[in-house]
């Protein structure tokens, strides 16, 4: 069986610009994980990086080995009863990159339902350091959990200057004998909320952000 069925879109997001981008995936109730492959995951979406500017992917290879994509969504389960979604967010951490101590992390972990369409929306920022962030919704209400200030996950998300590119679809084991589908629908990349949503309502914005007053105490 084959590993993988994704379809990649090329994007042009470069440091500090802000992006959105939306779509709906479903899981039929078929879908099933073989017994050596539960609590493993199956990728639904990634941005993933690319080559430095001027530079190959054999070099790519080479200074980038193992890497990891800045944003990945997976789909998971222990039993074949519980499914669950996955987003994992920032750099690889590799010795051989230079940015190695900036860490690819788990966000959020929720349950979702088989056989029922759910809506994701994403909010990206790009960049080398704290600055990035992710923001994401699933049926209009925030997936990336609260901070204390906001619903944004911040750190590093560029592995070079290179724009990541966008794929969807099922990246899985390989040693997973099912037959296994994901169904993509609704598909949007724009500039704003306004652009991707499908709600007539825009999603919940971040809980209000409380104003901090600092008292000096000199003279």
């Amino acid at each position: 069986m084959p590993k993988r069925s994704e379809y990649s879109v090329k994007l042009y997001d470069s440091i500090n610009y802000i992006k959105f981008l939306s779509f709906s995936f479903k899981v039929p109730n078929n879908l099933k994980f073989d017994e050596e492959n539960l609590g493993r995951e199956t990728m639904i979406c990634q941005w993933h990086s690319k080559p430095a500017p001027g530079k190959g992917w054999r070099a790519y290879k080479k200074y980038m080995k193992y890497n990891r994509p800045s944003v990945a969504l997976y789909l998971t389960t222990n039993n074949n009863q519980d499914y669950y979604l996955l987003l994992r967010y920032g750099n690889n951490g590799k010795s051989q990159f230079e940015k190695k101590d900036y860490k690819w992390s788990t966000i959020t972990v929720q349950k979702i339902e088989i056989d029922k369409w759910h809506d994701m929306m994403f909010e990206i920022k790009w960049s080398f350091t704290n600055a990035g962030y992710i923001a994401v919704w699933m049926n209009n209400e925030p997936f990336t959990p609260f901070n204390g200030m906001d619903n944004r996950a911040y750190g590093p998300n560029m592995h070079n200057e290179s724009p990541a590119y966008f794929k969807f679809g099922q990246y899985r084991y390989w040693d997973d004998s099912n037959d296994q589908e994901v169904y993509f629908d609704e598909l949007r990349v724009g500039n704003s909320f306004e652009e991707v949503s499908i709600y007539e309502n825009l999603p919940k914005m971040f809980q209000e952000i409380k104003e901090l007053y600092f008292i000096k105490n000199h003279k």
